[in-house]
């Protein structure tokens, strides 16, 4: 299963543009093996409002330990996109196989756990995140790693297992601040499982002490230059939740409505009916007395996808929902496997058998597994229109250095490689506003082309590059001023 995941997704991985904010978390693994420290270069704000003000000095809108494994990853290959998504995917090949050792444990059989990993592999709540080259997949896997540590304690109550509970804990922060969901998820639960008052003290700190240790490591950043630390962290993270924290703790409604949306967007119905659907029919059988030791696992879930709406508000990014999303897939995997095993003990066999549901709930997740864009990149394998790398070296290649660029998010990181300088073309406060700037030539791509920034800047239309008609295709659109 996870040979065919890396050959499924490895095609897709190197060939397509940068999506969204790929141009912003795969250049600071490249600027810390030149400098020591993640850096934004093309992003030189000076509006405090921005969540990269000074960013092209150094980069606090996000925790910096995804930028530090991207730059292990440079060192042993080169500075790409491609290379830059490599830290995901592998998060991903992990977060799959702790999923399955956590529905092991959770199970105590092997069908289950498979069916349920195996869902979560085909699944839009994966695909997504582990071809990004964002720190949501890792953010994922450190969750559920810390899943699996904390259901290790749960069953043999070792100390020892709360400490890599922490340790995990403490490596999500260091990845993502989306990481208190499940540090508030393993919070409750070591307070909720039983004991003395005083034992439940104990465990809950020892994870705190833990967690607290490890995340402390980004002080040996923020020291150098924490003003910028606090407008950058705070733009970017503290001031987009929505309402306050105890508004949404006591009314998350407005939350539900919007992370909601975010889930339908990511899943689309019929992925989010079929895990939803399990999810609710698994909580409902937990309270019979032959399914009670399921109970433990729905509070844990429920707990989580809580603490996500908790934290997240309204904050607009929808890829964090690959850890919360997670074990509701295995609920999918065991409800099946329940049924295949109560079948088999009675002796049916009929047409519409377990085994003929399990292959049509995987059928109804392949179009959702990267197939249509797999296909889309095989059947144009030596077309250079649908090779990111490839078009965007001929395109960089007709530019000669020295000159001043301003370039689409698509491809800004590209130019930088290769030594041009450039600026992002964007016309955004929140990231920078590059309508003051002077430029030899504005280099446009798929979001520069939903913009006004080449009217604002009285540029005129030289060239196109690529099929800006067809989806996939890489399309480039360069401006010169118009004077």
């Amino acid at each position: 299963m996870l040979l065919s995941f890396l050959l499924l997704r490895g095609p897709v991985m190197f060939r397509e543009l940068p999506g969204q904010d790929e141009d912003f978390f795969a250049v600071p693994g490249m600027t810390i093996l030149e400098s020591g420290v993640p850096r934004i270069p093309y992003l030189p704000s000076r509006d405090e409002e921005s969540a990269f003000y000074r960013a092209d000095e150094m980069l606090f809108a996000l925790p910096p330990l995804h930028f530090y494994l991207e730059a292990i990853v440079y060192c042993v290959f080169e500075p790409s996109t491609g290379f830059a998504r490599l830290t995901s995917t592998l998060a991903g090949l992990g977060a799959i196989v702790l999923l399955y050792l956590i529905g092991r444990r959770w199970f105590g059989e092997e069908r289950g756990a498979l069916l349920g990993a195996g869902f979560y592999a085909c699944s839009r709540a994966l695909y997504f995140p582990c071809l990004s080259a964002r720190p949501d997949m890792l953010f994922g896997f450190w969750g559920l790693a810390t899943l699996w540590c904390m259901t290790r304690w749960h069953q043999e109550r070792r100390t020892r297992d709360l400490v890599y509970a922490g340790l995990c804990i403490g490596g999500g922060f260091l990845t993502h601040p989306a990481a208190i969901i499940y540090a508030f998820q393993a919070g409750c639960w070591c307070l909720l499982a039983g004991g003395a008052l005083r034992q439940r003290i104990t465990r809950a700190s020892i994870l705190t002490l833990v967690t607290v240790l490890v995340s402390s490591l980004w002080l040996i950043l923020i020291v150098r230059a924490p003003e910028l630390f606090w407008s950058q962290f705070g733009n970017n993270v503290l001031n987009r939740g929505g309402s306050g924290l105890v508004s949404r703790m006591l009314m998350p409604l407005p939350a539900i409505q919007y992370q909601g949306k975010l889930l339908l967007e990511m899943l689309e119905s019929f992925q989010l009916f079929l895990v939803a659907a399990a999810l609710v029919l698994v909580t409902f059988c937990s309270f019979r007395r032959s399914t009670r030791h399921f109970r433990p696992w729905i509070f844990v879930i429920w707990g989580g996808i809580y603490w996500h709406l908790v934290f997240q508000g309204t904050h607009p990014t929808k890829g964090y929902w690959c850890f919360t999303a997670a074990p509701v897939f295995l609920m999918l995997g065991g409800l099946l496997s329940r049924i295949w095993q109560d079948r088999e003990a009675n002796g049916t066999r009929r047409p519409w058998d377990a085994r003929i549901v399990v292959t049509l709930v995987f059928v109804c997740f392949l179009p959702g597994s990267g197939l249509r864009s797999l296909a889309v990149h095989l059947r144009e394998w030596n077309n250079p229109v649908y090779d990111a790398g490839q078009f965007t070296e001929e395109l960089i290649a007709k530019y000669p250095k020295g000159k001043r660029y301003l370039v689409d998010r698509s491809y800004v990181f590209a130019f930088y490689r290769a030594g041009r300088e450039p600026l992002l073309a964007s016309w955004e406060p929140f990231y920078f506003d590059a309508t003051d700037e002077p430029f030899d030539y504005l280099i446009g791509g798929p979001s520069l082309s939903q913009e006004q920034l080449p009217l604002t800047l009285d540029a005129r239309l030289q060239e196109i590059w690529g099929d800006c008609g067809q989806p996939g295709a890489c399309c480039a659109r360069v401006y010169v001023p118009d004077r």
